[in-house]
């Protein structure tokens, strides 16, 4: 007999029902589901289990399986209404001190929401679900470092170079590295974004990995180079939640819906979200006058494209987890320092890293935790100028408000 699995929703709660035997022949499909709940960004998983009659050590390890990726998000596998005999065997196994279980579904404790949830705000649009926390309404100004005019003339010299101090960066995008002597740091220039003054960044020299430090108060004198970009002075007002009525949605969209439905014309923000399919773009030279073309034309000059720029037609780097740095502005012809930030043909600049696929919490009282946690545990695959056609999941913004 195959296993039945059905979605409920009880008492405001979802609830998956499962029938039948949890053996080395059902245990598989009933994985394959739950993960796909835990991909979906369920986080709590609640079982109701008085329907199933027989249940195997193979059954027993995928439940073990599930609570452990579930606990790295912070969620948690509960189980309710198993018959005594089945609860005899999460007992003799040890699992019923790992996995908790109760009796009935009213036997569940409800965690009554925090401070900071009672403070959500939660809305609708034809595109997503949102929550809205705020947090202070301080307005935020909008730094340029550098400029980018001498990019596509490939014309930048030693006197171009622009040091900041680690402590005083926050978040970010340009064209940056590390340290702060040119000699050093002339062949190692990339796209690059920082956030809470952790600077990523991604060599443009043909045999790129991406480098990266991370922020400590004990080396606040530490010094990064930039070529180009711009910096966020302030610190953000709003996180905001987003979960696509569809699987997923570009970011272009995104932006612009949480744009109208928020009141926010223009904003620069920090995005912790999971890929489902990028278009990025990326430097493979540096333009310093060393690698100024030999035909002293523009490196988007057609005889020179193709060496001087990776750009993918297709999407790609699905599932993967990304976190970066951008700017949005409503009229991209406005004056003003996005202007200077912003593509004329776009309506947001946006440099992200992409990191190794895992799981994260996308609660928005976990931001700041799980940012720091991608910083710290994931491996960073790539850090791209991130294009139109890019589409995400669920994830997070925090949002800058800025100064007209």
């Amino acid at each position: 007999m195959n296993i039945l699995i059905n979605e409920l929703e009880i008492k405001g709660l979802k609830v998956i029902a499962v029938e039948g035997r949890i053996d080395g022949l059902t245990s598989n499909e009933l994985d394959s589901f739950l993960l796909r709940q835990i991909d979906l960004g369920e986080r709590i998983i609640i079982l109701q289990m008085d329907k199933i009659n027989y249940i195997s050590s193979a059954g027993l390890r995928i439940f073990i399986s599930i609570q452990q990726k579930l606990k790295t998000v912070g969620g948690e596998l509960i189980l309710f209404g198993l018959s005594d005999s089945i609860k005899d065997v999460f007992k003799l196994s040890g699992f019923n001190r790992i996995i908790k279980i109760y009796d009935d579904l009213i036997d569940i404790p409800i965690t009554k929401p925090t401070k900071e949830q009672l403070l959500l705000v939660d809305s609708q649009t034809t595109l997503s679900k949102y929550s809205l926390l705020s947090k202070n309404r301080d307005l935020c100004k909008v730094e340029l470092i550098g400029s980018s005019d001498k990019v596509l003339s490939s014309d930048y010299g030693k006197d171009d170079l622009v040091i900041i101090n680690a402590n005083h960066l926050g978040s970010s995008i340009g064209f940056a590295s590390n340290g702060d002597n040119w000699n050093q740091v002339k062949n190692y220039f990339g796209e690059a974004f920082s956030i809470n003054n952790n600077l990523f960044f991604y060599p443009a020299n043909g045999r790129s990995a991406v480098d990266f430090m991370l922020y400590s108060e004990e080396y606040d004198s530490f010094k990064y180079s930039f070529l180009n970009g711009a910096r966020i002075i302030g610190s953000y007002s709003r996180l905001i939640s987003f979960d696509p009525l569809n699987p997923t949605i570009e970011i272009s969209e995104l932006l612009k819906d949480v744009s109208d439905n928020f009141n926010l014309p223009n904003f620069s923000f920090n995005i912790l979200s999971e890929s489902k399919g990028i278009r990025a773009m990326n430097l493979i030279k540096i333009p310093i006058q060393e690698n100024k073309p030999s035909n002293h034309s523009l490196i988007t000059d057609d005889d020179n494209f193709g060496d001087w720029f990776d750009f993918p037609v297709e999407v790609s780097n699905f599932n993967y987890i990304i976190a970066g740095t951008g700017f949005y502005q409503t009229n991209p012809q406005q004056d003003g320092a996005l202007s200077k930030i912003i593509p004329s043909n776009s309506n947001f600049h946006l440099h992200c890293g992409i990191f190794e696929r895992s799981l994260l919490s996308y609660r928005i009282y976990d931001f700041e935790k799980e940012m720091d946690k991608v910083f710290k545990e994931f491996r960073p695959v790539k850090v791209s100028h991130i294009l139109k056609n890019s589409f995400v999941g669920k994830g997070i913004l925090a949002i800058y408000e800025l100064e007209d």
